[in-house]
């Protein structure tokens, strides 16, 4: 019932009660009552946002939540005021926390005016509110993740999912690696099945047409354990190998294996940070990398728009920023030579 529905109802009780009770006393108590409307009328504006995500390096999505947290505060949703926040991290990155995100959705949907999710269990939580007018925001996917969820990554949705992509296009990586390492022959992308994101990204691997530039593609999968990758790393005699989220949580071992690293990053840091990290590092030679505080501020502005009442149907999935980067320092590690007019294509060279 509306605010001006209950004022109405307790307006009629007011004055049939006036007509058998006069007293100054009833008259203070109705007054003190209804003067409590307006608080019950706030709480039903309160927006309940649900975010889900899963542990990942370095913060575990904190610095996309915190810039999507931020751009909300800025808009006038302000925390326990108007806005409450719900925030699942879950126990484990791989699918065995898959019943922990059904179970979170299914806890919540019927409350929240929108769910917002990280990386991989977007595709698990899409599958129970597609069926429902709950609003979801993925913050962000990888951009063939993003495929399954929506039909374009051009086009409006036309239904209630949008959210912020990654593009990592294997073309571009490998294209990379040859461009650094003009010789090489066997490439490998390093992957962990049990993860939806790295089966995903293997896809694009194998539906690539070009960008290979006579590179033979092997694909080495880390749910055999970590021994057995870097076994199979030197039987191949891979040359460099790129990652996403599972090869990233074992990259400490995988280094060991002693070959350069020419990957997409999905890491959970600034910008600085990253610089700081690389320049500490010299098995990583080159990369992609979206900064997460950066997709988090743009899934903030879609998201202040539908709690304002816009059309998720109607927002189109956005593209986050894309930064490529040399590290110098790997390069004099592998005695590589890099031309200045590579160095010059990229956003960040590390020395």
């Amino acid at each position: 019932m509306g605010t001006q529905n209950r004022r109405r109802a307790f307006k009629t009780c007011y004055d049939s009660c006036r007509q058998s009770c006069k007293s100054a006393l009833f008259h203070l108590l109705f007054l003190f009552f209804m003067s409590f409307l307006p608080l019950t009328s706030a709480a039903e504006d309160l927006k309940q946002v649900v975010i889900i995500r899963y542990p990942i390096e370095f913060d575990q999505f904190r610095n996309a939540i915190g810039e999507f947290k931020a751009v909300l505060a800025q808009n006038g949703f302000v925390e326990g005021v108007n806005i409450q926040y719900v925030d699942i991290l879950t126990r484990t990155s791989d699918e065995s926390s898959v019943p922990e995100i059904k179970e979170a959705v299914q806890r919540y949907k019927n409350t929240a005016s929108l769910f917002v999710t990280c990386g991989w269990v977007s595709l698990y939580v899409r599958e129970i509110l597609k069926s429902s007018d709950t609003p979801q925001i993925f913050l962000p996917v990888l951009d063939s993740v993003a495929l399954k969820l929506v039909p374009s990554l051009t086009m409006p949705p036309n239904t209630n999912i949008t959210g912020v992509y990654l593009r990592y296009p294997p073309e571009k990586v490998t294209r990379l690696a040859v461009n650094l390492m003009p010789r090489i022959k066997n490439f490998a992308y390093v992957y962990d099945s049990r993860i939806p994101a790295d089966a995903v990204y293997k896809a694009s691997f194998e539906g690539m047409k070009e960008g290979r530039g006579g590179l033979t593609l092997h694909y080495i999968d880390l749910a055999k354990g970590i021994d057995a990758a870097i076994q199979e790393l030197k039987d191949r005699h891979i040359e460099a190998m790129c990652f996403m989220v599972g090869g990233f949580q074992l990259l400490k071992t995988l280094k060991k294996a002693g070959i350069p690293i020419v990957s997409a990053f999905t890491l959970d840091m600034d910008e600085q940070s990253l610089k700081v990290f690389l320049a500490n590092d010299d098995s990583i030679l080159a990369g992609l990398f979206n900064p997460f505080s950066v997709c988090g501020r743009e899934a903030g502005e879609m998201a202040v728009s539908i709690l304002k009442g816009a059309e998720i149907q109607k927002i189109s999935p956005v593209p986050a920023k894309q930064k490529a980067f040399i590290n110098l320092k790997a390069a004099h590690r592998f005695s590589l030579k890099i031309p200045m007019e590579i160095l010059e294509t990229v956003d960040y060279v590390i020395k």
